[in-house]
Formats: structure tokens, C-alpha cells, sequence
């Protein structure tokens, strides 16, 4: 049996339908929310303030959907569980409080780290660190963080502080 859509007049396989039996297909039910959204801005913050708020208090669950949804779009394993993200108190890097995901990210936000970024999200190559600690790591090796600390550590000797060496974190 296929299904046609009732707003767009297309059906199954040109198509996609949500589960349930819904009579509109996605493409037009997208249209409508994005329509709804359009003369509606106070939906969108509501929807926003809720997500924030979720995201605070599921952040074990947070890290695991980005995570996941990051290693589909990547194209790395991803075979952890909830149970292997464990969240410290404090960045186990820098040793500030950790911020849950909630609005913009900030350096003390909560961020997942794949130890050895190749290897993806397998048990015991992930941690939880700080979102800045994890934008440091990005693009850098280890021999090049050793370059760098040696170069600001002979660049401390002499100048003593400048403002780039002496970074406060927020």
C-alpha cells in the first residue's frame, strides 16, 4: 500500500513519510513548522529555552547525541555508551568548574575529546575536558605543543608577563 501525501499530492518512494501513519509528508510538514516559526518568533524562543534547559540537565546525554551525530558526519567509529562518558567537576586540564551545554559555548563549557581523534568514539579514547582545552587540541600534535611550550617558556624569561602568556580563563 502507498501512501500519498494529502498537501503535496507525491507519493512513497519519491517521498518520505514520518512513522505513525502521518497523512503529510516530511518535506511538507517542515514547511509548515518553518512557516509557523516565521509568524510565531515567541515559539522559537520558548522551543530554545527549553532545549538550554534540557541540555543542562542531561549533560551525559548532550555530549552523546553530538557525539554520535559528529562521528556519523566524520566518519569514525562510535561505539561508546553513556555509561563511558563520565563528567569530572573540574576541566581535568586547566582545573576550572565545568559549565554544562546550555546557549553559546564558552571555555568552561562542557566538551567530549577523542583522545586520539583517528581512533573515533571507542571506549577509553574519550574524556570530558573543557571546550577550551578541546579547541587547543584540535589542530595540534604533541611535538608542536612541546615546540610551543619550550618557545613561551624561553618568550617568559624575557618578558616576564604579557597579555597573551598570562590568559585568564572565563
Amino acid at each position: 500500500m502507498s501512501r500519498t501525501c494529502l498537501r503535496c499530492g507525491l507519493g512513497a518512494p519519491n517521498v518520505r513519510f514520518q512513522l505513525g501513519g502521518s497523512r503529510f509528508c516530511v518535506t511538507c510538514i517542515s514547511k509548515d513548522v518553518t512557516q509557523k516559526r516565521r509568524e510565531r518568533p515567541d515559539l522559537r524562543t520558548a522551543h530554545n529555552s527549553y532545549v538550554n534547559r534540557w541540555r543542562i540537565e542531561n549533560p551525559e546525554r548532550t555530549l552523546f547525541t553530538s557525539a554520535k551525530k559528529h562521528a556519523r558526519e566524520i566518519g569514525v567509529p562510535f561505539t561508546i555508551t553513556l555509561e563511558d562518558i563520565r563528567i569530572p567537576k573540574v576541566c581535568p586540564v586547566f582545573g576550572f568548574h565545568l559549565r554544562p551545554i546550555g546557549g553559546p559555548r564558552q571555555d568552561d563549557t562542557l566538551s567530549l575529546d577523542r583522545i586520539v581523534s583517528s581512533l573515533g568514539y571507542v571506549k577509553g579514547n574519550v574524556w570530558v575536558v573543557s571546550w577550551r582545552a578541546n579547541c587547543l587540541k584540535r589542530d595540534g600534535t604533541l611535538e608542536e605543543f612541546r615546540r610551543l611550550l619550550n618557545g613561551l617558556e624561553r618568550k617568559n624569561l624575557q618578558q616576564k608577563s604579557h597579555a597573551w602568556f598570562t590568559r585568564v580563563s572565563a
